[in-house]
């Protein structure tokens, strides 16, 4: 009886080890089975919503072909504290292949697919936050960890991506540690872009504020950058034009004092954006308030002259209705030559956005079995 006991616990100890050979495991590159990732993520578990795709090469699969039951994003070692229940009320989970290599993968959610993905989860969601505040690789049996209403068959070619799509919806965990693994390739900080503020903005109206403009994001080929501001009207219509140059002097509007000034060449426009202002007069990108710069070559050094306009309340500084920002410069950063065969883009509050806020090259550690 004992050896047969000790042969079934052989056994099952040998199954075991099998089905973790057959998970497919990424970053390779990284060592991931056995290597804590050198940095965190908020996204997706510590958002109220968003959309993640994170997409890997082949070669940085341990497996390229498999029948997914569970996708599982681990928690990251060093960063937990008190471990407490919480509910998703909808998570999206798409698994599948497309054609665009890594080096070509953007901000552009659906521009990064080349065939539908499959989906292997649509429900309610409940995880239960970090409570390992040590450092090592967790176990994937904790985190982001999805078991597939349906299986999805998956098969890597040589030439494909893996593309993991998650969306979020109703996530009331803001504060409770629940930050995932995550590397993020150390090209990502070379040949930065960058944005800087000119000019002035208007009032809106007599005694109200300026209509300023903010502008942040990433700004390199394949990043995009995301509209705000403060000082609207609440809820009015604001247009934001892109040019390629600046008028070689400003123009005032007639019969505004203070002066509201034009700085953007409207012969230049290649681009504009109409959305709306917040009910307390801010701008905050919001589902459509996100552009992305295309990833190519010919992006890098690029000059992005923006500028808003937008309603303003008649008064005798200003009888025209109408009010203009200050000015941003976007300098496009350059392309990046990255080791690691990944790329990451999320939106960190609408899981609905076709752009993403944030794009990288990176990769959370994942698993999938």
């Amino acid at each position: 009886m004992l050896i047969a006991s000790s042969c079934r616990v052989v056994v099952i100890v040998g199954l075991v080890a099998e089905l973790a050979a057959q998970a497919l495991m990424a970053p390779t590159s990284a060592g991931v089975a056995t290597t804590e990732l050198p940095a965190s993520s908020a996204v997706p578990l510590m958002v109220a919503s968003c959309r993640l795709q994170q997409g890997l090469a082949a070669a940085e699969c341990s497996q390229t072909s498999l029948l997914a039951s569970r996708v599982a994003l681990r928690y990251d070692g060093p960063t937990g504290g008190a471990a407490r229940a919480h509910a998703v009320q909808r998570v999206v989970v798409r698994l599948g292949t497309t054609g665009v290599p890594v080096d070509r993968l953007g901000s552009q959610f659906d521009t990064n697919l080349t065939q539908p993905l499959a989906t292997g989860f649509d429900g309610a969601l409940n995880f239960t936050t970090d409570g390992r505040a040590v450092a090592g690789p967790e176990s994937f049996l904790g985190g982001f960890v999805v078991m597939l209403s349906q299986a999805v068959p998956i098969g890597i070619a040589a030439t494909d991506t893996l593309l993991l799509d998650v969306a979020t919806f109703g996530n009331a965990n803001l504060a409770d540690p629940a930050e995932l693994d995550v590397l993020v390739d150390p090209a990502n900080a070379l040949g930065l872009g960058s944005v800087t503020r000119h000019g002035n903005a208007c009032p809106i109206g007599q005694g109200l504020p300026g209509a300023a403009l903010d502008i942040t994001g990433v700004f390199e080929p394949g990043g995009s950058f995301t509209i705000r501001g403060t000082g609207y009207l609440p809820n009015a219509p604001v247009v934001s034009v892109l040019t390629a140059t600046l008028l070689p002097q400003p123009l005032a509007f007639p019969n505004t004092t203070p002066s509201c000034w034009i700085y953007v060449e409207p012969t230049t426009v290649f681009g504009t954006l109409s959305f709306a202002a917040d009910g307390s007069g801010g701008l905050d990108g919001g589902r459509t308030g996100t552009l992305p710069l295309p990833k190519r070559p010919g992006m890098s050094g690029a000059t992005i002259y923006v500028q808003n306009v937008s309603l303003a309340t008649p008064w005798a500084g200003n009888s025209s209705g109408l009010a203009t920002s200050n000015y941003r410069t976007i300098t496009v950063g350059s392309m990046k030559n990255s080791a690691l065969r990944g790329w990451v883009a999320h939106h960190d509050r609408d899981a609905s956005a076709p752009v993403a806020t944030t794009a990288y090259y990176g990769a959370l550690a994942l698993q999938i079995d």
